[in-house]
């Protein structure tokens, strides 16, 4: 089937005024809507002689729908490589064993994250990222969190191995590591993981769903670790440590480092964040998030002192 049809029609939606300016899982969520809202006319269209006459619409738009992936997979491409380029790679000068330049790693960062965004939940979570980098959300928190001195100070620069001199410096590292944690949207047939294990062959299973079997769970993160390392050959062992430790249960949580604790604090408010007004009086959306995290910290397996400092720089700083 000749795609060129489709695929110019989905470029006109993804740059039409209305949507042009959202951010890229934005504009695939409109436009998948547009198509849904409007079936029985785009039907009708697509199945003329000036279409695709001898194909079913079923089939049409399933193909509709793979170009509309296949679209928003090359915007959010483009977007990863620019932004990454642009990163600043200070922080790894502090990992002796991280011997890699950082131009191939960066070229590494972006081949990884290119590959994962063909994905739609990675494509997703990899555009809730460009997002949150683009507007520099963290920034002033880490930059309060190091003029106060408290616990995520001490934590982001004396609690770990490696420790960051500057808020500028944990920043750069907290957004670099982002680009890597959408490899945890990924789900592997259980016989991989598990060979022998029994069940139905074609069952698959999730990370968060390893969380009641400590060997499924172990199998998992090597294979995890095995995917990691075939994009990252010279990674750092100490940083792969941090990203395999980002999603630790709650018995885990005395062994793991603060930068992963951390780190996943700031990933899950990125896959969430939203850019909104704040009123007059009115909780901002990172008060809220953060609130919302320190009263659930034991569900979600967060730092408590962490979100809770976090949760008053929004008071002290009006964030």
């Amino acid at each position: 089937m000749n795609t060129e049809k489709l695929r110019s029609f989905v470029e006109q939606l993804i740059n039409s005024g209305a949507i042009k300016n959202l951010s890229p899982h934005e504009k695939e969520e409109h436009v998948l809507a547009f198509i849904n809202q409007n079936e029985g006319k785009l039907s009708i269209t697509f199945s003329s002689p000036d279409f695709y006459p001898d194909t079913a619409w079923p089939d049409i738009k399933g193909e509709l729908v793979k170009v509309l992936g296949e679209s928003i997979t090359d915007l959010v491409r483009e977007q990863l490589k620019a932004t990454i380029d642009s990163l600043q790679m200070d922080w790894k000068q502090k990992y002796n064993d991280f011997l890699i330049s950082n131009e191939l790693f960066r070229q590494q960062l972006i081949d990884f994250a290119g590959k994962l965004s063909s994905r739609y939940t990675s494509r997703m979570h990899y555009s809730n990222i460009l997002t949150y980098i683009k507007n520099n959300v963290i920034s002033p928190f880490i930059a309060a969190a190091y003029s106060n001195r408290r616990y995520v100070c001490n934590g982001l620069s004396r609690f770990d191995q490696i420790g960051f001199s500057n808020p500028g410096e944990a920043v750069d590292f907290l957004y670099t590591a982002m680009f890597i944690l959408p490899i945890y949207d990924i789900t592997m047939p259980i016989n991989m993981v598990m060979p022998g294990y029994g069940g139905p062959a074609n069952k698959t299973v999730s990370y968060p769903e390893t969380e009641s079997n400590d060997v499924l769970r172990k199998n998992f993160l090597a294979k995890l670790k095995e995917i990691i390392m075939t994009g990252f050959p010279n990674i750092s062992p100490y940083f792969l440590d941090i990203i395999l430790k980002v999603y630790y249960f709650a018995e885990e949580a005395e062994s793991t480092t603060y930068t992963s604790k951390i780190l996943k604090i700031i990933y899950n408010m990125a896959l969430q964040w939203k850019k909104i007004k704040k009123d007059r009086g009115a909780e901002s959306f990172e008060a809220s998030w953060f609130n919302v995290a320190r009263v659930n910290y034991k569900f979600y397996s967060y730092d408590l002192n962490t979100v809770d400092e976090l949760y008053k720089i929004t008071i002290e700083e009006d964030l």
